[in-house]
């Protein structure tokens, strides 16, 4: 389980880390080319290995490139989305104790989008209901999902949720049982 644990860890900061490095790609793409690509074949065109180097995330199929500029409200003024998730996922690091989960902090299903602001790269994730509404004023419609189901990392959430949850329930019912085997195998020694 612990080996599972570690895997889980590093194959949840490896999609991120892969995220913000496929932006880095596309910053030199737009660098060399004068404009940010509008399809993953412009891209593979500049960059032949591009499918290998990010397996993991698989670019072509989980993610839309935004190849007109989408601004984001709030503390992202002035940030232009280069990518974004077709799907909601689960945050990558949001597993918690379930019940010592911070609602601010762990918000449901959020899209990952890759942001561009000052420069540099840097992943975001936002509530589905807030990118749904970000889409909705610029009037434009949210990608199409690519029907590949969960990432990895959920996966493991799913799984590490339910440990945790057979773990907290079933422990005490195996414990109280063995309590109560022994309270009548006392009992029953005692009578004889």
């Amino acid at each position: 389980m612990f080996a599972t644990w570690v895997d889980a860890r590093s194959r949840k900061y490896a999609l991120n880390v892969e995220m913000v490095n496929l932006g880095r790609f596309v910053q030199l793409y737009q660098q060399e080319k004068g404009g940010y690509p509008e399809s993953w074949d412009e891209m593979e065109v500049m960059y032949p290995k591009l499918k290998e180097t990010f397996s993991m995330i698989q670019p072509s199929k989980r993610l839309s490139l935004m190849p007109g500029r989408l601004e984001l409200p709030g503390r992202m003024v002035g940030a232009t989305v280069l990518f974004i998730s077709r799907d909601p996922l689960i945050r990558p690091g949001s597993w918690r104790i379930p019940f010592l989960k911070r609602p601010d902090w762990d918000a449901g299903p959020c899209y990952a989008l890759l942001i561009e602001q000052d420069g540099g790269v840097g992943l975001r994730y936002l509530p589905a209901a807030q990118v749904a509404a970000i889409f909705a004023s610029a009037g434009r419609p949210l990608p199409q999902p690519s029907g590949l189901g969960s990432f990895q990392h959920e996966k493991d959430y799913r799984f590490n949720e339910a440990v945790f949850w057979l773990l907290a329930g079933g422990l005490p019912v195996f414990v109280l049982w063995k309590v109560i085997r022994r309270i009548r195998s006392r009992g029953g020694a005692a009578t004889k």
